[in-house]
């Protein structure tokens, strides 16, 4: 199974179902890969249709994209919880495979997307490498390099940047205190985040074939969803005392 999911190959059934819904839309030959925020490659949300993600706005709309995705972290950070999170993990054949997350902090908030690049347990060097002074006490370093000890090829893991097509008004940040993987463990591939001193073990499915209503399979091969309960809120005791009967 490691052979499937974590080396960068996709199931043989899911390539070869890809591929004939997939060839006609190659351009010089090349494959058909994810496209970091492209508007075709939305992830899977709780009501899909209605989200957007920030990305999609114009900068006369959104001038500093970069400083609204800086707010949003700060406000996960201090958050107790995290209301949804999507997963998704496409692959290329010889290239590193790619989770992408979309955050929802609270209901009715726009997504923040991000995108890791999976390093196999042979370059897990480099998701270490160039570690922000105030972030090198973070727990999760030592989790994930847990992880690579113990599973070896079945763990991969990668920092998460912000994920755009579109870096004038988005840039490719790396987002500090934050770390996403994929693990193959008790015969099950889960996506592990560790957001600040929050952690998800989120179990993947593989995608099925595309169609008109869900085209998600066209770029992933898995994916995955977590979405915590929450409080719908509360009367104002004032307002009711106020009002006459309905």
């Amino acid at each position: 199974m490691k052979d499937i999911f974590l080396k960068g190959k996709a199931p043989q059934s899911y390539i070869t179902s890809n591929n004939k819904r997939t060839n006609n839309k190659r351009t010089n030959n090349k494959e058909l890969i994810y496209i970091c925020g492209d508007e075709s490659t939305p992830n899977a949300s709780p009501e899909d249709s209605s989200l957007r993600s920030i990305r999609d706005a114009s900068p006369s709309v959104v001038p500093q994209l970069d400083l609204i995705y800086k707010s949003v972290r700060q406000k996960i950070r201090s958050a107790e919880k995290i209301f949804f999170l999507s997963c998704s993990v496409s692959s290329k054949p010889g290239k590193r495979n790619k989770l992408n997350i979309d955050i929802i902090p609270e209901p009715g908030d726009k997504p923040s997307k991000y995108i890791c690049s999976l390093a196999p347990y042979k370059h897990k060097h480099g998701v270490y490498q160039n570690m922000p002074a105030k972030t090198k006490s973070w727990s999760a370093w030592d989790k994930s390099k847990d992880l690579y000890a113990e599973l070896k090829d079945d763990a991969a893991f990668g920092k998460f940047v912000q994920r755009t097509t579109y870096t004038k008004t988005l840039s490719r940040t790396i987002a500090p205190g934050m770390l996403g993987g994929t693990v193959f463990k008790d015969n099950t591939l889960f996506a592990v985040l560790y957001i600040y001193d929050k952690e998800y073990w989120i179990p993947l499915s593989l995608c099925k074939d595309p169609t008109d209503e869900d085209k998600s399979g066209l770029h992933y091969f898995a994916k995955g969803t977590h979405q915590e309960d929450w409080a719908e809120g509360h009367y104002n005791d004032d307002e009711l005392d106020g009002m006459d009967e309905l």
